[in-house]
């Protein structure tokens, strides 16, 4: 497979269709088995043939390939213990996203969404309020504010992925679909196939997040202890075949 520019840039933007990002750590074969999936997309997107229910389909299909890089617990410790802890509007969250990560790690997916869920939402009002004075934003207000962050190629495409992650939201008629915050807060659905999906795309928001507002990462002292301590804590969080046939009968 020839790895030009060209190709990295296509290979980009058929990710970020899909709402994932490309990243330095994957590999050959993980490129070539992305490679197809992401030209799929973008011909399907050249040609208004990307619908919703196909967009989720495929994105599905990448997350089976890249899940481990975006949700294998090692991931998640460092980036909570050394980049989330430095941001503001993130830090004071981090007791819902680790809330989140026990009840995700457990196999509890559509719970872990419904407070990763919460967590996004009140980051976005919390900077979006910190930045501009206003108490009373509306989601547009909130979504579109990601485009002022200093790294503006991380914004465009934290901007991308949120607009993704709602797209089937309407304001003023809420409807029960795959990735609703109303449908799933309010009663409207239930489990979806999608949810262990949604959760791993909210937590790549949240690194795309630290990048677009310029957080690096500190690996020493506390930040490396909380770390190791959270990596075993979350390593106890076993998925319980009984728990799970229960709920799922």
């Amino acid at each position: 497979m020839d790895y030009t520019d060209g190709f990295y840039s296509k290979f980009e933007q058929g990710l970020n269709l899909l709402g994932w990002q490309l990243s330095s750590r994957f590999t050959s074969e993980d490129n070539a088995q992305l490679a197809a999936i992401t030209e799929k997309t973008i011909e399907l997107n050249n040609t208004n043939l990307l619908s919703l229910d196909t967009r989720e389909a495929l994105s599905l299909e990448v997350y089976k390939i890249l899940s481990f890089q975006v949700i294998g617990i090692d991931e998640r410790s460092d980036a909570i213990s050394t980049r989330y802890i430095h941001c503001q509007h993130l830090s004071p969250l981090i007791p819902l996203i680790d809330e989140a990560s026990f009840a995700f790690y457990r196999s509890y997916f559509t719970s872990a969404l419904a407070l990763l869920l919460i967590v996004l939402e009140r980051y976005l009002r919390s900077i979006y309020t910190s930045d501009t004075g206003n108490t009373n934003p509306s989601f547009y207000d909130l979504k579109e504010h990601i485009l002022s962050f200093p790294n503006r190629e991380s914004a465009n495409i934290a901007h991308s992925i949120v607009n993704i992650l709602y797209s089937r939201y309407n304001v003023e008629a809420p409807s029960s679909y795959e990735f609703n915050r109303h449908g799933l807060l309010h009663g409207i659905r239930g489990q979806s196939k999608y949810d262990e999906m949604n959760c791993a795309r909210i937590y790549q928001l949240f690194d795309i997040f630290c990048s677009a507002r310029e957080i690096s990462r500190t690996g020493w002292g506390d930040c490396l202890d909380n770390a190791r301590l959270r990596y075993g804590i979350y390593r106890r969080c076993l998925t319980n075949r009984a728990e799970q046939k229960l709920v799922s009968s």
